[in-house]
C-alpha cells in the first residue's frame, strides 16, 4: 500500500494469507467449496495451482469444484469482498490451517469442514464470532473451553478423539439448538437442568460426567447421546415424549417399568446401574429400531405381541437376576421375529445375561434368520 504524505512516501506490505490448505491425498476426487455470498458481491477463489475463479454472489448457496492432478498440498486464497461471504463449506479432500484464518470472513454465518482427516488447529476462542453453525469432522487439533464459543452459536459439531474441549454445559450458548462434541480427550461436565432452553439435540462423547434426572430432558429436545461417566437418575415414565433418540451410557441409575417408556422413542440404549423392569411385550418395544438394555435391569417376561416388518436393526437385552427371559419366552420371541421378518437383514440379536437358553422349538426361526445374515447371540445350556 502506498501513502503520499507532505514530506515523504510511505510503503507498507499487506500479506494475504491462505484461508486454508487443501491436502490432496487421493487425486481421484474433486475438491469442492460451497459459498453463499451477498448478491452482487465478488470474491476471487485462488485454488493454489495457478487457477483462479471469480465468484459473483447471488444470495444463494452455490458450489465450485476443482480437480487437482497431483497429490500435493495447495494453498486456498480468497480475496475480494470477504466480508460478504456468509457460508463457507469444504468437501472432497482434507484441509489444514489455523482456525483463526477464517476470521477474515467478518460476517460468516456458517463454517463447515466436513471431510475426513482434517488438520485445522487452534483454540475455539478464535472461531469467527458471527457463526451460528460450526461443523468440523475427523479433526484432532482443536482445544478450548465451551464458554468461549460464539455467543450466537446454534449448531456445533466437533468430531475427533484428540480435540481437547472442556467446560460445563451451563456455559453453552443459550442460542444452542444442536450440540455434538465427540472426542475421547474432551471433558464436558454439568447437570442437564442447565441445558440451553431451545436445545433439540445433545451428543457428548468423552471423559466428562453429566448428571441429572430423566425429567430434566424436556421439550423441545428429541435426541440424546451421553457417553461413559454419566450419572442419570429418575424414572423412564418421566422421559419427555418429545424424545425419539435416547442413548445414555455410564453409571446411570434409571429405573421404571419398560411399559412406560414413551412410544415416541425408536432408538433406546441404557447402560450403567439402571433397574428397569417389566414385560418385553409392550408397545414401546414393538416400535423400536435400535434397543440395548444392560446394567441391573430385571426384564423378566415376554408376552407375544404383533411385530412390524423390517423395523429392528439391533436388539440387545442383558438382564440380571431375578430378571431374565425363560426358555419359552426366548423361543416365542425368536419365532415371532422370524414370522414377521421384524429383524432387518444383517441385523443383530443378543439375549444373554440372566436369560435362559432357547430350545429346539425355535430351531427353524433361528435358521431362517441366520440365512438372512442376522447375527444371533444367546446363552447356551
Amino acid at each position: 500500500m502506498l501513502r503520499i504524505l507532505p514530506d515523504r512516501l510511505e510503503f507498507s506490505i499487506v500479506v494475504i494469507e491462505p484461508i486454508c490448505y487443501v491436502r490432496v491425498e487421493n487425486n481421484m476426487y474433486d475438491f469442492t467449496v460451497h459459498f453463499k455470498i451477498t448478491s452482487g458481491k465478488q470474491v476471487n477463489l485462488d485454488w493454489g495451482d495457478g487457477t483462479v475463479d471469480l465468484i459473483t454472489g447471488d444470495g444463494t448457496e452455490v458450489s465450485y469444484s476443482h480437480y487437482y492432478p497431483s497429490r500435493e498440498t495447495y494453498p486456498i486464497l480468497v480475496t475480494g469482498d470477504c466480508e460478504d461471504v456468509l457460508i463457507f463449506t469444504t468437501g472432497g479432500h482434507p484441509v489444514e490451517g489455523p482456525i483463526q484464518n477464517f476470521q477474515c470472513y467478518t460476517n460468516l454465518d456458517e463454517l463447515n469442514i466436513i471431510d475426513p482427516h482434517n488438520f485445522i488447529t487452534g483454540n475455539i476462542i478464535d472461531i469467527p464470532r458471527t457463526l451460528t453453525t460450526f461443523t468440523i469432522r475427523n479433526n484432532d487439533f482443536l482445544s478450548g473451553e465451551i464458554k468461549d464459543l460464539p455467543t450466537n452459536l446454534e449448531i456445533l459439531f466437533i468430531e475427533g478423539d484428540n480435540n481437547i474441549i472442556t467446560g460445563d454445559i451451563s456455559d453453552l450458548p443459550q442460542t444452542s439448538t444442536d450440540i455434538n462434541i465427540i472426542s475421547a480427550s474432551s471433558t464436558i461436565n454439568g447437570d442437564i437442568s442447565n441445558l440451553p432452553p431451545n436445545l433439540t439435540r445433545l451428543g457428548l462423547i468423552g471423559q466428562g460426567q453429566i448428571t441429572g434426572d430423566t425429567a430434566d430432558f424436556s421439550s423441545p429436545i428429541h435426541s440424546i447421546t451421553l457417553d461413559d461417566n454419566n450419572i442419570i437418575t429418575g424414572d423412564v415414565v418421566n422421559i419427555s415424549s418429545s424424545i425419539s433418540f435416547f442413548r445414555v451410557y455410564g453409571n446411570n441409575t434409571i429405573t421404571g417399568n419398560i411399559n412406560t417408556v414413551p412410544t415416541t422413542i425408536y432408538d433406546f440404549y441404557v447402560k450403567g446401574n439402571n433397574t428397569i423392569y417389566g414385560d418385553l411385550g409392550c408397545e414401546f418395544v414393538r416400535r423400536i429400531t435400535y434397543f440395548e438394555l444392560a446394567g441391573n435391569n430385571t426384564i423378566d417376561s415376554y408376552t407375544p405381541i404383533s411385530w412390524s416388518t423390517d423395523t429392528i436393526m439391533s436388539f440387545t437385552l442383558i438382564p440380571v437376576d431375578p430378571g431374565g427371559l425363560n426358555t419359552t419366552d426366548i423361543d416365542n420371541l425368536l419365532i415371532d421375529w422370524d414370522s414377521s421378518d421384524t429383524i432387518t437383514s444383517y441385523g443383530h440379536i443378543t439375549l444373554t445375561g440372566s436369560c435362559e437358553s432357547r430350545s429346539a422349538a425355535s430351531d427353524d426361526a433361528v435358521a431362517n434368520m441366520e440365512s438372512r445374515g442376522i447375527t444371533i447371540t444367546l446363552n447356551t445350556v
